[in-house]
């Protein structure tokens, strides 16, 4: 759970777009209107989020080149 919720806090963008794509994704095309299944997919949605941007978009690590300055 604590990995879980350490992957939402450090993408935040990801699990922004994850949240707002599966919302509106399930009030779409689902024709979702219960409020709790809307929450319920919006929080999904955040998850996979944040879980696509850590597998996906790897951080820019420093380099031996960015490192030493000439």
């Amino acid at each position: 759970m604590k990995n879980q919720i350490s992957k939402i806090t450090a993408n935040p963008i990801g699990s922004i777009a994850g949240g707002v794509a599966f919302y509106y994704g399930a009030k779409k095309f689902a024709n979702i209107s219960n409020m709790y299944v809307l929450a319920g997919v919006s929080l999904l949605g955040v998850v996979v989020g944040a879980m696509a941007q850590a597998k996906f978009m790897p951080k820019g690590q420093p380099t031996v080149a960015t490192i030493v300055t000439k």
